[in-house]
Formats: C-alpha cells, sequence, structure tokens
C-alpha cells in the first residue's frame, strides 16, 4: 500500500492536471460562449479523478 505522503503526492499532481486542464479549457471558449460549461467540464474531471 502506498505511503500517506505518496497518497497526498498524487492527489496534489491529480489536482494540478485538473487544473491545467481547467486553464486550458477556459483559454479555448474564451472568445465566445461556453467558459461557464468548459469550467464545469474541468471540475467533474477533477472529481472523478479522486473517486
Amino acid at each position: 500500500m502506498p505511503s500517506r505522503a505518496d497518497a497526498i503526492k498524487q492527489q496534489l499532481s491529480l489536482i494540478n492536471q485538473g487544473l491545467k486542464a481547467q486553464r486550458a479549457g477556459v483559454s479555448i471558449n474564451r472568445r465566445g460562449q461556453g467558459l461557464e460549461r468548459s469550467e464545469l467540464i474541468g471540475r467533474d474531471q477533477l472529481f472523478q479523478s479522486f473517486s
């Protein structure tokens, strides 16, 4: 079983990935509608990675 520190590091890296994906989605959709939608998609991906 991974140690607690390793588990925390893994969670932090998943959070960082989710934030990067969310930022990428926001920049793609900045010129039109869909800004809120891309943020929601980024959050959904982040929560899925924890479940």
